[in-house]
């Protein structure tokens, strides 16, 4: 494939439409929701593991509550619920203040393109007088 005007290519000449190359596999939507190829993919790999296992804890629950009764401790079914539900709760807090403060650094860096640029055009256009 070749890149003419940041559009894909292919050899037969088929020129591909914004994101239709992301679309083409059934994972993509998952790696460009938890951007793994992006600047700080690291800690976007951290936010993922934090959200599988708040999903864990939630399953955790499951399975205390069918090994409780086995062993018919109502006392352990209400802890298993209990902690199953603020460990989902504090795993899925710490993935999404990840999260967040990425959007924040994103936003940031953004904004602070968008301002250097208006800068250099004001400065372009007004150069200073000595």
């Amino acid at each position: 494939m070749e890149l003419e005007d940041d559009v894909p290519v292919c050899l037969c000449g088929y020129a591909f439409k914004e994101d239709v190359l992301r679309r083409m596999t059934k994972w993509a939507k998952f790696f460009d929701y938890h951007k793994l190829n992006a600047k700080y993919s690291a800690l976007y790999l951290i936010a993922l593991i934090l959200d599988v296992l708040a999903i864990v804890s939630l399953l955790g629950i499951v399975f205390g509550i069918v090994t409780s009764f086995r062993d018919a401790s109502f006392l352990m079914i209400i802890f298993t619920v209990v902690s199953g539900i603020l460990g989902y709760l504090i795993l899925k807090a710490f993935a999404e203040i990840i999260i967040l403060f990425i959007g924040i650094e994103e936003n940031t860096s953004r904004n602070n393109n968008l301002l250097e640029s208006i800068l250099d055009s004001l400065r372009d256009r007004h150069p200073p007088t000595k």
